[in-house]
């Protein structure tokens, strides 16, 4: 599959991809994360203050600035309650982003206003989500997202930290429907049987989507031992051909 045609990129993101190497769905699989972001349900927003987070909802509410430097406000729904995010900047374009009833991922950090209880939203990025596509659905499944190194030639494409973690997801989810079996096992099974590792595909899905974050360090545990083994192999082959 040609990567322009994966969901997110289109002929002008594939041309920024390869002139970073990314030439192929292949080439997400050396991909590895800087962070990851937690999602929580909107009634856990107090507790997780001064902290990057994530919400997903739906819109229940749009309300436009009364003047140029304020920000529009969104309203974000989901089952256990609902919060406001200002969005700042290009408000007659935002107006037309954000619609009643469609669904959003917010990256936001909340904070205690001074001297107030009232607390203070910032958001951070954000994107918008499809519940009828599989894809998009499946992305929210993870309660952490993990966050890439954004090059300045991807940005120049409008390609912002969500957008690329989600298009990193269409491409491992393209990969693994076409062929489950994709991500080869590259140590003998004996080896990870004896040190206890998990697969050579279990550790790069967990290491970019994990399901609890101690399979991030289970992960890199086993693709750091993989990366040894194979560098020694390498060179034992050098010394036996010379």
């Amino acid at each position: 599959m040609d990567l322009k045609f994966l969901k997110g990129v289109g002929d002008k993101r594939a041309e920024a991809f390869e002139k970073i190497g990314i030439k192929t769905l292949d080439d997400f699989i050396n991909f590895i994360p800087r962070t990851y972001i937690k999602k929580i349900p909107v009634r856990q927003i107090p507790q997780n203050l001064s902290e990057n987070i994530l919400v997903s909802g739906e819109i229940i509410d749009v309300r436009y600035p009364r003047k140029d430097n304020h920000p529009l406000e969104v309203t974000l729904f989901d089952r256990s309650g609902s919060v406001e995010i200002p969005i700042f900047g290009a408000s007659e374009f935002r107006s037309k982003q954000f619609r009643l009833n469609e669904s959003f991922l917010f990256w936001i950090k909340v904070d205690k206003e001074n001297f107030s209880s009232k607390l203070k939203v910032s958001c951070r990025d954000h994107i918008k989500i499809n519940p009828s596509d599989v894809f998009d659905t499946g992305f929210l499944k993870f309660t952490y997202i993990p966050l890439y190194e954004l090059s300045g030639i991807l940005k120049k494409t409008w390609i912002r930290p969500l957008l690329l973690s989600k298009i990193v997801f269409n491409a491992f989810s393209t990969l693994l429907k076409s062929d489950p079996d994709y991500i080869k096992e590259t140590l003998p099974e004996s080896l990870l049987k004896e040190c206890k590792l998990i697969s050579k595909k279990e550790a790069v899905l967990r290491i970019n989507f994990p399901v609890e974050f101690s399979d991030v360090e289970t992960a890199r545990r086993r693709l750091a031992f993989e990366e040894l083994f194979l560098s020694r192999a390498h060179t034992r082959s050098e010394k036996e051909n010379h």
